[in-house]
């Protein structure tokens, strides 16, 4: 894939799974839970994904991560744990893209 998905791309595929690899191994599998819009408007778009994985299967590092997604394809994204409960780790993803 070229360019990254839009966030209406990412927005209608909320709670599916995307599989993420690090050195080209399937390593664990996180779930899209949430596309929070920051700024919309001619200027800018930003907004941010937060994504679960069960607490022990992911690495709780920043770093760039290779996402496959059933639909969106692939795709590198800058992932940054931001908390952890009994739920999961939690990661997010933050986008800021200039309109004009």
């Amino acid at each position: 894939m070229n360019s990254l998905p839009t966030r209406e791309n990412f927005f209608d595929r909320l709670n599916t799974v995307f599989q993420v690899s690090l050195d080209g191994n399937v390593e664990f599998e996180m779930t899209l839970i949430e596309v929070k819009t920051i700024v919309s408007n001619k200027i800018q778009e930003c907004f941010s994904l937060l994504f679960r994985t069960a607490a022990n299967d992911a690495p709780p590092l920043q770093q760039l991560f290779k996402l496959k997604h059933n639909d969106l394809g692939e795709m590198e994204l800058f992932l940054v744990p931001v908390r952890k409960n009994e739920e999961g780790l939690f990661f997010e993803a933050v986008f800021n893209k200039l309109l004009a």
